[in-house]
């Protein structure tokens, strides 16, 4: 019983300390989305200032707006797929070859994981 509790307890108070810090501020969204691309893809110190720029450009704009219930709707969610193919199309011109393969092959994993969302219609 007292492991029990102590489980509840647990997850509940890393729940508490998660919804605490509320939405990540664009720069660090940023600089972790730069951060974890120089690491998967071997980004040299250029690319990786490069793709940082661009980053900081689309970060704010990656957010969809949310709707009723807290959900995006149908019009912000456009607006997120443009944006997020115009990154893309960035990201291109800053990756090698072999570098935005690998990167496309994430990103594909990553819709099919959360649900097919964020490819193009």
């Amino acid at each position: 019983m007292k492991k029990v509790f102590f489980l509840m307890s647990a997850l509940l108070l890393t729940t508490v300390v998660a919804m605490a810090q509320g939405p990540m501020d664009p720069e660090e969204m940023a600089q972790r989305m730069t951060d974890r691309m120089v690491e998967q893809y071997s980004l040299n110190d250029d690319q990786a200032a490069k793709v940082l720029a661009v980053t900081k450009e689309f970060a704010g704009k990656m957010m969809p707006a949310r709707g009723q219930g807290g959900q995006p709707d149908e019009a912000a969610m456009q607006q997120f797929r443009k944006t997020q193919e115009e990154y893309t199309a960035k990201l291109k011109g800053i990756l090698t070859a072999d570098q935005f393969k690998a990167y496309e092959k994430d990103q594909a994993e990553r819709r099919q994981r959360f649900g097919g969302g964020g490819g193009p219609r």
